[in-house]
């Protein structure tokens, strides 16, 4: 292979940042929330992710935290995430998808996830 036909990183095209929203299955009283409810949540995401960033990837993960009582608390979550070069428009459309998560949910917050970076909605 010549040096002109040499593939490298620079010469394919790059998105620079990650925008992530964490979908709850439980609401703020530890209730769980109706499957049909979760789907909603999730497609509502990755829709408003592939409308602004032209796709998305949705993972399972388990979220942990310790209840006020001390408790620990182990839910199930989807990350719903993309990646774009308009990271304002699309910090914009997340929050505003995460707003509507939180009430949808019954959630005191909603996790957004900017390049490695966690946030509260």
């Amino acid at each position: 292979m010549n040096s002109e036909n040499k593939k490298t990183l620079k010469n394919l095209f790059k998105l620079s940042h990650k925008i992530s929203l964490y979908v709850p299955t439980k609401d703020k009283n530890n209730q769980e929330l109706p499957a049909e409810l979760i789907q909603k949540m999730v497609d509502l995401t990755a829709s408003t992710f592939s409308q602004v960033n032209g796709g998305a990837t949705s993972t399972n993960a388990l979220g942990y935290w310790k209840s006020v009582a001390g408790e620990l608390i182990k839910e199930k979550i989807v990350v719903v995430f993309s990646y774009s070069n308009n990271l304002e428009k699309s910090i914009e459309a997340a929050i505003e998808t995460g707003e509507q998560l939180k009430e949808m949910a019954d959630q005191d917050a909603i996790s957004l996830e900017v390049n490695n970076e966690l946030y509260f909605i």
